[in-house]
C-alpha cells in the first residue's frame, strides 16, 4: 500500500468511526463519543498496516487493548466515588440511569474490527457495516417498541420462517423430478422463503407503525402481506355501511395492487436477474396506470381514514405447504400446457393461476426464463394475463363480500387497468433498443487466417 493509498484508508476510517462516534455522542454515552471511536478504529486501522509488515499478532495486541481501555473505563466509573456524579451507562447511557449495559463495548469491538477490514477487505464493506451499526443503535427505541408489540403467536411466527428457511431449505435435494423434469424440491422450496420473506416484511411493518394508520398506509402494508386478503377484509368492512367506507376501502384495495407490481420486480429480480431489462419496462408501465388510478382515488377520498385491518403472521407452515403445492402445480401446469399447446397454454395457466394467486405464476414463467425454456418477451405477457385475471377475482371478491358502491367503483378502475393492459400486450414493441440475453445474435464466425508460407530455399 503506497502513501495516497494509506492516506486514503485512514480517511474512510476515520469517517466511519466518527459518524458512529456520533450517534453515541448524540445519545450521551458515558464510555465512548464522537473523539473515542474514531480513535478506535484508525487503531484497528494502523493495527491492520502493522501487520502486514510485522505480523497478525498486532490485530491482536490491538483487540486486547481496545478490550482492557474499555473494561478499565467502566470500572473506573463503578467506583463508589463516581456514583451520583457518573451512572453506569444503562440503555442509552444518559446520567440518571443506572444498570450495566454493553451496547457501546460491543460497538466498540465491531469498529476495532471495522478498521481492521478497511486495510483488508473492500471498502464498501466495511461502509456497510457501520451504517448496520449506526442503525441498530439509532433504532433503540423502535426496537424496543416492535418486541414489546409482539405476541407469542408473533414470535413463533418468526421462529417458524427460520425453520422454513434455515432447517428445511438446506435438506432439500437439488434434483429434478416429475414429468418433463419440472419439479425441483429445493428451488420449489427456495420460492416458498422468498415469497414467506416479503409477506413477513410487510408483517413486521405493521407490527411497527401499530394496528392504527391512514387507509393509504393499510393499502400498501396489506399489499406487501397479501392483496388479496386485504381485498378481502375491505370488501367485508365496506358491507352495510356509508359511501366514505366504500371510498376509503377502493382506495386501499387499488394501493395494494400497486405493491403488487414491487412484489412482482422483487421475485423475477431473484429468479431471473439477467432479463429484467425486457421483463421490467412492459410491467413497470402497467404497473404506472395502476399508480395513477390509485393516486386518483387518493386524491378523490384523501380526507377519509380507517384503521389497518387485522392481519395474520404470514410463516405458519401450512400455508406455506400449502403456497408449495400450488406453486408446484404451476410449474408442472405449464410445462404440460406448453409442450401441448404451445405459448397459448400458458396464457390459459396464467390466467387459472392469477385467480388465486400472483407469486407462483410469476416465479415460475421467471425460473422457466433464466432455464431457457421460455422467452422473456412471452413470460412478461404471461405475466400481464395473470395480473388481469387477478384484477376480476378481486372484483368477484368484492361483489361477494362488499357494497355495491365499492363493487362499481372497482370494476370500473380495473377495466381500465385491464384494457391498459391488453393495449400493453398488443402494441408493446419488441425492441427498443435494449436486447434481452435471448434476443443477442452470436458473434459471426471468423476463419483463422492460413499460416504463411514457408520461404522456398
Amino acid at each position: 500500500m503506497d502513501v495516497p493509498q494509506s492516506f486514503e484508508v485512514l480517511a474512510i476510517s476515520l469517517g466511519l468511526g466518527m459518524l458512529v462516534g456520533l450517534q453515541r455522542e448524540h445519545a450521551e454515552s458515558r464510555i465512548a463519543g464522537i473523539r473515542t471511536f474514531p480513535l478506535i478504529t484508525l487503531l484497528g486501522t494502523l493495527s491492520a498496516m502493522m501487520a502486514e509488515h510485522i505480523g497478525a499478532w498486532m490485530v491482536v495486541v490491538g483487540m486486547v487493548g481496545v478490550i482492557a481501555a474499555s473494561g478499565l473505563g467502566n470500572y473506573l466509573r463503578a467506583r463508589p466515588w463516581n456514583r451520583g456524579f457518573l451512572a453506569i451507562e444503562g440503555k442509552e447511557g444518559k446520567e440518571g440511569k443506572t444498570g450495566a449495559g454493553i451496547t457501546t463495548e460491543m460497538a466498540i469491538l465491531v469498529m476495532y474490527a471495522v478498521g481492521v477490514f478497511v486495510v483488508f477487505g473492500a471498502p464498501v464493506v466495511a461502509v456497510a457495516a457501520t451504517g448496520a451499526v449506526v442503525l441498530l443503535l439509532h433504532a433503540k427505541d423502535l426496537l424496543h417498541r416492535f418486541v414489546d408489540s409482539l405476541g407469542e403467536k408473533d414470535v413463533h411466527g418468526i421462529m417458524q420462517f427460520v425453520v422454513l428457511a434455515f432447517i428445511i431449505l438446506p435438506i432439500l435435494p437439488d434434483s429434478h423430478y416429475g414429468p418433463y423434469g419440472a419439479l425441483n424440491p429445493r428451488q420449489i422450496w427456495m420460492v416458498v422463503v422468498l415469497v414467506v420473506g416479503i409477506s413477513l416484511g410487510g408483517y413486521i411493518m405493521y407490527k411497527v407503525v401499530g394496528e392504527r394508520a391512514g387507509t393509504a398506509l393499510s393499502g400498501l402494508l396489506g399489499g406487501v402481506i397479501s392483496s388479496t386478503a386485504t381485498t378481502v377484509s375491505f370488501a367485508r368492512r365496506s358491507a352495510g355501511v356509508n359511501g366514505s367506507v366504500a371510498s376509503s376501502a377502493t382506495l386501499a384495495i387499488m394501493l395494494a395492487s400497486v405493491v403488487v407490481y414491487g412484489r412482482l420486480f422483487i421475485e423475477l429480480s431473484a429468479v431471473a436477474p439477467r432479463f429484467m431489462n425486457v421483463l421490467a419496462p412492459p410491467l413497470g408501465a402497467m404497473g404506472v396506470v395502476t399508480l395513477v388510478l390509485a393516486l386518483t382515488m387518493y386524491i378523490a377520498g384523501r380526507r377519509n381514514r380507517g384503521d389497518i385491518p387485522p392481519q395474520e403472521n404470514p410463516t405458519n407452515l401450512k400455508g406455506a405447504f400449502f403456497f408449495a403445492g400450488i406453486y408446484g402445480a404451476v410449474v408442472l401446469a405449464s410445462a404440460v400446457a406448453h409442450d401441448k399447446f404451445g405459448n397459448s397454454g400458458l396464457y390459459v395457466v396464467a390466467a387459472i393461476s392469477g385467480l388465486s394467486d400472483m407469486d407462483a405464476i410469476t416465479l415460475s414463467s421467471g425460473r422457466a426464463v433464466t432455464e431457457g425454456r421460455l422467452a422473456a418477451g412471452e413470460a412478461w405477457r404471461v405475466i400481464v394475463v395473470a395480473l388481469m385475471s387477478s384484477m376480476v377475482m378481486k372484483v368477484v371478491i368484492c361483489a361477494m363480500l362488499g357494497s355495491w358502491r365499492l363493487t362499481v367503483r372497482l370494476a370500473a378502475l380495473f377495466a381500465v387497468n385491464i384494457a391498459a393492459g391488453a393495449l400493453i400486450m398488443v402494441y408493446w414493441p419488441t425492441n427498443l433498443g435494449v436486447m434481452g440475453p435471448e434476443q443477442i445474435e452470436p458473434a459471426p464466425i471468423v476463419a483463422p487466417a492460413p499460416p504463411p508460407l514457408a520461404p522456398v530455399e
